[in-house]
């Protein structure tokens, strides 16, 4: 009696053996999987969280026109600010179709296809996103001129003009420090890239397991 006891024993116990890794497995990708749905959704917060900023921006410069709180004198001196509005726009177009491109769905029985897809679909966004943002930068970095004439009356031509030449010259220190800095990369895509590249070699030591089977 004993001895079958002790034979049923081992008998679960080498089950257990066998079953472990396929659970350990399973763990994996149930762990990338949901690791990978997590990024998809920080990315679409970012989108939209920048989406909210950007609208925002476009209230503030058309009460800029509308209000004129700043006194300006000629139609000129609006000029930046209507092209830091439309481009603003275009910006948040472009933003929108990313949001709705990385809205991808993560199947967990084909997850690398899933995470090709997702990766490939931020990185397309991503690019427009950037070139989308290089008139936004270009346009609020000249917006100082349009208090050029202000600061002529104030303290001369050739003051004013250097003064507006260093407030344009520190918007564009400061974009570049924050740059430099690392303020407006995203570390999403390169996370997302070492869950397929985990997810790959999970694949791989199935493969090399079910040759020796």
């Amino acid at each position: 009696m004993e001895i079958e006891t002790l034979k049923a024993a081992w008998q679960d116990y080498d089950r257990l053996l066998q079953t472990t890794p396929e659970l350990s497995k399973k763990a994996l990708h149930r762990l990338i999987r949901e690791r990978s749905r997590s990024r998809i959704a920080q990315i679409r917060i970012e989108y939209g969280v920048t989406c909210v900023f950007s609208f925002l921006l476009i209230l503030f410069f058309g009460a800029v026109i509308g209000g004129n709180p700043f006194d300006f004198q000629y139609r000129i001196q609006f000029l930046p600010a209507i092209l830091i509005m439309g481009w603003t726009l275009v910006f948040i177009i472009v933003l929108l179709r990313g949001y709705r491109e990385v809205n991808i769905s993560i199947h967990a029985d084909n997850l690398i296809l899933s995470l090709n897809k997702v990766i490939s679909a931020y990185a397309r966004s991503q690019a427009l996103v950037h070139q989308a943002a290089v008139p936004v930068l270009l346009s609020g970095f000249f917006f100082p001129a349009s208090f050029l004439p202000k600061h002529i009356y104030e303290s001369g031509l050739t003051s004013g003009v250097l003064i507006a030449i260093a407030h344009i010259v520190l918007n564009v220190v400061l974009y570049f420090a924050a740059k430099r800095l690392g303020f407006f990369k995203s570390s999403f895509q390169a996370g997302l890239q070492r869950d397929l590249e985990e997810l790959e070699q999970l694949k791989s030591l199935e493969g090399e397991e079910n040759e020796l089977e």
